[in-house]
């Protein structure tokens, strides 16, 4: 028996090459694709983000940051792209939507930076922060 194709997981990889490859507007087409059959793919959405962000999109690639936090609220990556598109827009200090309360991207930046520095305390056996 044959296995069935993951088509949108083939077309993620792909996509990841060619972004990979500095080929970023082919990239974002095989992102968008992906995202024609499988709307509400995070790493579609994240992956044509990033291909938007190297485009010089900021627009495009923060609203595909938005939508992917909206699906996966705990994943950084999604948070730190926002911001970056944000950061681009001139527009850091600018109040921002995430998971339906507001929140300045400032504050989002300092507790994903708290977090990961609880994350490296914790790794590495300390129990204090400073030596960050």
């Amino acid at each position: 028996m044959n296995k069935p194709r993951n088509i949108a997981g083939d077309m993620i990889e792909q996509g990841n090459k060619l972004l990979s490859e500095g080929s970023f507007e082919s990239a974002e087409s095989c992102f968008s694709a992906c995202l024609v059959i499988s709307p509400m793919d995070g790493q579609a959405l994240k992956g044509r983000a990033a291909a938007w962000f190297h485009l010089k999109n900021w627009t495009a690639s923060r609203k595909d940051y938005a939508r992917a936090s909206e699906l996966d609220p705990d994943d950084v990556e999604s948070r730190l792209g926002l911001d970056m598109c944000l950061a681009m827009e001139n527009r850091i200090l600018e109040p921002l939507h995430v998971n339906g309360q507001e929140t300045s991207s400032v504050s989002l930046l300092r507790k994903i930076v708290l977090g990961i520095k609880k994350i490296i305390a914790k790794n590495s056996g300390r129990s204090d922060e400073s030596f960050i």
